[in-house]
């Protein structure tokens, strides 16, 4: 974990951690990327699939170029996230990493997210990302999160649209 990630943990109390995913913790993290799925209105699109979840968090764990992070609050998981980094299109030398999921449980969303946020950007800068992409879904309060990744010296550039085919 890298010096960023670590920093980040200083916002948490010491028997709380933000950490690299472990095995173990699949079945918790199947569980919090079913209510991510749920609240963020994606079943509109597909169903969705604990099984093909796990192998994708199980792939990703030591995957040099993915990121799994959880969030542990008392020996319990109560969020994760999830990073892929990569070269961009426009230039093979720029890496950039992209969040593929971030969710916290609602009760632990104050300093736990931000404290896994801030990990999951110091773990995509150790891999060389000179540039780090966030998402906001419709469903999940877009103006809030937004406001949340502009203080965090985010800025907007695009908007996505997604088709069911």
């Amino acid at each position: 974990m890298t010096l960023d990630a670590r920093s980040a943990l200083n916002a948490l109390n010491s028997r709380d951690a933000v950490r690299p995913a472990e095995y173990a913790d699949i079945p918790a993290l199947v569980e919090l990327g079913r209510a991510f799925f749920i609240a963020s209105d994606m079943e509109s699109l597909a169903a969705f699939c604990p099984e093909s979840f796990a192998i994708s968090l199980h792939n990703m764990i030591g995957a040099e170029d993915a990121i799994l992070l959880a969030a542990e609050v008392a020996g319990n998981v109560v969020g994760f996230a999830g990073a892929m980094v990569f070269p961009s299109y426009w230039n093979s030398l720029v890496r950039i990493g992209q969040e593929t999921f971030w969710w916290v449980q609602p009760d632990y969303r104050g300093t736990v997210g931000g404290a896994l946020l801030t990990a999951l950007e110091g773990e995509a800068k150790a891999r060389d990302a000179r540039t780090f992409l966030m998402v906001s879904l419709e469903a999940l309060r877009p103006e809030a999160v937004g406001l949340l990744y502009e203080r965090r010296g985010y800025v907007p550039l695009e908007h996505s649209y997604w088709k069911a085919l």
